[in-house]
């Protein structure tokens, strides 16, 4: 009788433990390996499961404190594998709206699509960049707008009308030559000044009544 209420508490035992909750306890980044605390046990190095690990790869490790899953076949922790995650009063969600799907970093970066606007918002902390190399992006939105400043360190090539609302202030190349080439007639609604030159105001020497031409501009 002994040996059969051991035997089903063992029994019991492996049971309870195909899946159990635990939180992260230590990470090994280069073996892709958990150490997971279960209660009042602590796993061995144990792998974590990710979105694709073939063809396709992604990495997105857990962070201690996280709360697993442990998938324990034949209820042996040593056989385990631990599946990211579930929110914990320590990790709360990001959002809890259902038309939102939302990424929030470590650093507090976050990501959403919010599905009921059709709104795709990235919040970035300060000294955040964005690299896309190589190749090119194409923009087909209707309008884009930059709220900050726009460097562009090479040419910029505009096919369609440019409209400057805060003026514009062109300086040559360091090889030197003109600072700006215009291929076309220019329109000025208000005065040009050149080397201090008024083209409206200017006024000319050695006028004559008669045929005669006046000077240049002085």
């Amino acid at each position: 009788m002994h040996r059969m209420t051991a035997d089903i508490s063992e029994l019991l035992r492996l049971i309870l433990n195909l899946i159990r909750l635990g939180t992260i306890a230590e990470i090994d980044h280069d073996t892709q390996r958990v150490r997971v605390q279960v209660g009042n046990n602590l796993t061995n190095w144990r792998p974590w499961a990710t979105t694709r690990a073939g063809g396709a790869q992604t990495w997105w490790p857990p962070t201690i404190g996280e709360q697993v899953v442990l998938l324990s076949p034949e209820g042996n922790f040593d056989h385990a594998v631990i599946f990211p995650a579930v929110y914990s009063d320590q990790f709360a969600p990001p959002s809890t709206n259902p038309d939102h799907h939302t990424t929030r970093y470590g650093d507090g970066t976050i990501v959403q699509y919010d599905s009921a606007v059709h709104t795709l918002s990235a919040t970035l902390p300060d000294g955040t960049s964005v690299t896309v190399e190589p190749g090119k992006v194409t923009s087909n939105a209707d309008d884009t707008i930059c709220t900050g400043n726009l460097t562009v360190l090479k040419n910029l090539i505009v096919a369609g009308l440019s409209s400057l609302n805060g003026g514009m202030a062109v300086t040559p190349g360091a090889g030197g030559g003109a600072a700006a080439v215009i291929n076309g007639t220019l329109t000025a609604t208000d005065d040009v000044v050149a080397g201090g030159v008024s083209l409206m105001k200017h006024p000319h020497g050695g006028v004559e009544r008669g045929g005669d031409l006046s000077d240049g501009p002085q």
